[in-house]
């Protein structure tokens, strides 16, 4: 089943605010797919930053 982006950045906002028993309950598998989901997001900020740098030098307003 899927992970929603949003249900891992909520997540993951628990675990910064001081609740890292959530991470550490987490088995091999669930904490590969948190890692999958956050590369993923990662990687889809960097094409839009991109994208706005490129359109920022032509000129166009995204």
């Amino acid at each position: 089943m899927p992970v929603s982006p949003v249900t891992v950045l909520r997540f993951l906002q628990d675990v910064a605010l001081g609740d890292e028993n959530q991470l550490r309950s987490l088995d091999r598998e669930s904490l590969l797919a948190v890692h999958r989901v956050l590369t993923a997001l990662r990687d889809d900020v960097e094409q839009a930053l991109s994208q706005l740098l490129v359109g920022e030098e032509l000129g166009v307003e995204a």
